[in-house]
């Protein structure tokens, strides 16, 4: 097995307001005042969907990702920190400070700008700490959801919660690279009628290889034969490692099981590399070129634990 680093992957909710863009430009001859040419088209809130990924831990940090994917028909830009950050509470949006830069990436001193492409994501980070105060924390400061609100005044809901009673800090915006393993989009054939299901420790250590099952079963009343035989894809995202995704392929013993039995089914044994980071990732696996697939949260905890 190969081990490939990468970046995130994953409803998405609707996002909200939106403002003119930045414009400048040269004066032209014989004339005192500027004409406005578009430069950077800034990412408007009509053009961008939000999805909270899950959260992750690490040296008594705690940090809540959000990707955010373009869903115009152009490109646009995304610039350096939120301005802005408010929780709903208490019927009412309410001011929250904020630290810029996160525990969970480094940042640059200058943020670049991230153009997104139609379809590109990036993403945000908001961390927090879980032991300040001893690990207790008092009283709670729970913020049902999130709004940012961007360089260029546009507000961006997120659809997450966040207790800041240990205080916040913020990610800039980084872009992602979209995995290009993901479960592919492809018609339905023979091998579409299977289901397969993972069967593998809910907790791992980080960084050590983890061993698992898959079982591929047959609902039908009839024998469906693995020809041609399939490949198999798994992977581990989390977000809070520096190892990005872990993924991995491999193909299907087909000279042993040769066809999945009507109402029968087989077991794959599996093995994955565990990110090095502790923290909540994605564990997926599915059968190149057929769009059935399973997967589940993995609890990534230190080696020391």
């Amino acid at each position: 097995m190969s081990s490939v680093a990468s970046a995130s992957l994953s409803p998405s909710v609707p996002v909200f307001d939106a403002s003119p863009p930045a414009v400048s430009g040269p004066a032209p001859a014989g004339t005192s005042s500027p004409i406005a040419v578009v430069t950077q088209e800034p990412c408007r809130a009509l053009n961008l969907s939000v999805t909270a990924e899950f959260s992750g831990a690490a040296a008594g940090n705690v940090s809540q990702p959000f990707v955010l994917t373009n869903t115009g028909s152009a490109s646009c830009m995304l610039q350096g920190y939120p301005s802005r950050l408010q929780g709903w509470r208490e019927g009412r949006w309410q001011d929250l400070t904020f630290t810029q830069g996160t525990y969970f990436i480094e940042e640059d001193p200058t943020p670049s700008s991230v153009e997104l492409a139609p379809g590109g994501q990036a993403e945000l980070i908001l961390g927090t700490d879980d032991a300040c105060n001893g690990g207790t924390l008092g009283d709670s400061k729970l913020y049902s959801r999130l709004q940012v609100t961007l360089p260029d005044q546009t507000s961006i809901e997120l659809n997450e919660g966040v207790n800041a009673f240990c205080g916040l800090d913020v990610s800039s915006f980084h872009p992602l690279q979209v995995p290009q393993s993901s479960p592919p989009v492809s018609s339905p054939g023979p091998l579409d009628a299977l289901q397969v299901q993972m069967h593998a420790p809910a907790t791992a250590t980080a960084g050590v290889t983890l061993s698992y099952t898959v079982t591929v079963s047959n609902p039908t009343s009839a024998d469906i034969a693995l020809n041609p035989c399939p490949s198999w894809q798994a992977l581990i995202d989390n977000p809070v490692s520096p190892d990005g995704i872990i993924q991995v392929s491999g193909k299907i013993d087909c000279a042993t099981t040769p066809s999945v039995p009507a109402h029968g089914l087989i077991t794959v044994q599996m093995r994955i590399d565990v990110p090095t980071a502790p923290g909540t990732g994605k564990f997926v696996w599915w059968l190149t070129g057929v769009t059935i697939a399973t997967g589940e949260a993995l609890n990534i905890v230190p080696a020391n634990k």
